[in-house]
Order: structure tokens, then C-alpha cells, then sequence
């Protein structure tokens, strides 16, 4: 998967028993930029994840791939 958003139910059960016993977990994703609808992915997993730990969700406030470092300005 490129972006949590774009993750199936398979990958999400499959990511679920992968950070069994994680000390810490980085997932990346934005629902609303959800392209990936025809490969099953279905981004209320990102909102049903943040649901269920909303004390683990941070919102970026930048966006940091427009910075010009990031675009080679």
C-alpha cells in the first residue's frame, strides 16, 4: 500500500497481526485522497483506526510535500 488510506480489509488483518506487540506504529494517509476504491481498499478503515485510538492521532498541520526543498525549488 502506498498510503493508509488506500489499505483493504486484507492488508489492514494482515498489518494488524504484523504490529502485535509494536512499541510504536507510523501510519500515513489522508481518507480524502482515497484513489484505490477499485482494488478494495476502503478508507473508513483509517477512520475506524482513529477512532479506536484517538489519543495516538496527530494531524499534520504543513504540508510538508510542497515545501520548495521538497519540490526542488
Amino acid at each position: 500500500m502506498d498510503e493508509f488510506q488506500d489499505t483493504n480489509p486484507v492488508q489492514f488483518a494482515l498489518l494488524a497481526r504484523l504490529v502485535e506487540g509494536a512499541q510504536r506504529v507510523l501510519l500515513v494517509g489522508d481518507a480524502k485522497q482515497s484513489v484505490m476504491a477499485f482494488t478494495g481498499a476502503d478508507a473508513r478503515l483509517s477512520g475506524a483506526l482513529a477512532a479506536a485510538h484517538p489519543e495516538a492521532l496527530e494531524t499534520l498541520d504543513r504540508n510538508w510535500r510542497s515545501v520548495p526543498a521538497g519540490v526542488g525549488a
